[in-house]
């Protein structure tokens, strides 16, 4: 599943056991971008396995 693509989708954030969120894909896109949100910060989206690191969220995906 591609999260960008889902109208709607809300991320919780976790840095150190403290909780953030939920922010829509764009906001979260936009915290990242601006330093507020770091790479290693853990997020999880509803529909996800598990927490992934936030660098992986927005990692370009292989077509291979």
């Amino acid at each position: 599943m591609d999260p960008s693509a889902q109208p709607g989708l809300e991320v919780l954030v976790n840095r150190d056991g403290q909780s953030f969120g939920p922010y829509t894909w764009e906001e979260l896109r936009g915290h990242f971008q601006a330093g507020a949100v770091v790479g290693s910060d853990l997020a999880w989206y509803e529909g996800q396995a598990g927490w992934q690191t936030v660098e992986q969220l927005f990692a370009p995906k292989s077509t291979l």
